[in-house]
């Protein structure tokens, strides 16, 4: 079986409100373009807008509970190519964070 490696999301780094597109790109089929079942960051469902082979695009979801230090992990689930994972691959921080950040 092939493992995928993912890129780092783009972007990398969201509010805690969620609502934000995140691109997840592999440069190996995450799927076949249609079977990804889940996607969390951190631990949080987000919501799967579009995929292809090698590319997920979500919209993250709210985290609730305490802000995590540092970066959380990235989890793609396909029924054809089980579960790739993007280790410390995405931050959630809140607003004020944010504004000082280039996402703003």
């Amino acid at each position: 079986m092939i493992v995928a490696t993912l890129y780092w999301p783009k972007p990398s780094v969201g509010s805690i409100k969620g609502g934000n597109k995140v691109v997840l790109e592999s440069n190996t089929p995450l799927g076949d373009g249609q079977d990804v079942q889940s996607v969390t960051l951190g631990g949080i469902p987000a919501t799967i807008i579009s995929q292809t082979q090698t590319t997920v695009t979500v919209i993250a979801g709210e985290f609730t509970g305490e802000i995590p230090e540092g970066y959380v992990d990235v989890v793609i689930n396909s029924t054809t190519w089980g579960i790739t994972t993007k280790s410390e691959g995405y931050r959630y921080v809140d607003e004020c964070t944010l504004c000082h950040t280039s996402q703003c």
